[in-house]
C-alpha cells in the first residue's frame, strides 16, 4: 500500500495527474511582475491573466488564487506565448498508469495543531536555527525560494534583526498551521481523494484495517 506522507497538496495533484515541463524561471520578469502585482493586488492581476487567457481553470487548480498563482501564470505566458492552462490541459502522456484514488487520512483539527506545535519545538531543540545560520553563511548563498521556505524564512528574520526567536517561532506555528488548512482545501478539492475521518489515535494496524475494508 504506497505511502503520500508529507509535501504539499501540489504534489500529490502532480502524482495523480502529472505536471507539464514548464520554462526555467526568468527572475527580471517574475520581479517586475511581482511590483505591478504590488501596484495592482487582487482583481487588477486577475484581469490582465484573464485577458491574455493564462489563467489556471478550476479542474486544474482548485487552491484560491494569489498573487503568486497570477504571476506565475503570467510569467509562463511571457516566455512560451501559451496561456499556462492550455499547457497544464494537455498533461503528460503517462496519465493511464497514474493512481486513480487515494485515501487521506483526515484527523481531529485540535490534534493536528498539537502535533504541529509540537514538531515545531522539536525542529529547534535539533538545530534549526544553526542549521539556517549555517545556510546563510554558505557559499553560494540560498536563492530566493530557500530564503521563503517555510521555517527558513521565519528564522532568517530572527537571524537579521526583525523578530526575536520566541516570534519566530510562534510564526512558524502559525504559517503551518495555516499550511495544514490550505492541504485540507486542496484534499477536499481534489476528485481523487477520498476522505477519512480519524481520531489520531489508531495504531498502524487499525488504519490499515480500516483502509483494505474501503
Amino acid at each position: 500500500m504506497p505511502l503520500f506522507v508529507g509535501g504539499t497538496g501540489l504534489y500529490l495533484r502532480g502524482i495523480l495527474r502529472g505536471v507539464f515541463d514548464g520554462p526555467p524561471a526568468d527572475w527580471t520578469i517574475r520581479e517586475r511582475l511581482e511590483a505591478d502585482a504590488a501596484k495592482k493586488p487582487g482583481k487588477g492581476m486577475a484581469a490582465r491573466a484573464a485577458r491574455k487567457k493564462s489563467t489556471r481553470t478550476p479542474r486544474l487548480d482548485s487552491m484560491p488564487t494569489t498573487p503568486v498563482d497570477w504571476c506565475g501564470a503570467l510569467e509562463v505566458f511571457e516566455l512560451t506565448g501559451q496561456p499556462l492552462s492550455a499547457q497544464q490541459a494537455e498533461g503528460p502522456a503517462d496519465n493511464d498508469v497514474r493512481p486513480q484514488q487515494v485515501t487521506w487520512l483526515s484527523p481531529p483539527r485540535e490534534w493536528l495543531y498539537e502535533r504541529i506545535n509540537r514538531r515545531v519545538d522539536h525542529m529547534l531543540a535539533d538545530g534549526l536555527v544553526e542549521e539556517v545560520r549555517g545556510l546563510l553563511d554558505s557559499e553560494p548563498p540560498p536563492g530566493r525560494t530557500a530564503r521563503q521556505a517555510l521555517g527558513y524564512k521565519e528564522i532568517i528574520d530572527h537571524l537579521e534583526g526583525r523578530a526575536s526567536l520566541e516570534e519566530a517561532v510562534d510564526t512558524i506555528k502559525r504559517h503551518t498551521r495555516r499550511f495544514a488548512r490550505k492541504q485540507t482545501t486542496w484534499f477536499r478539492n481534489l476528485e481523487e481523494c477520498r476522505e477519512m475521518e480519524i481520531h489520531g489515535t489508531e495504531s498502524p494496524g487499525e488504519l490499515v484495517e480500516r483502509l483494505a475494508a474501503g
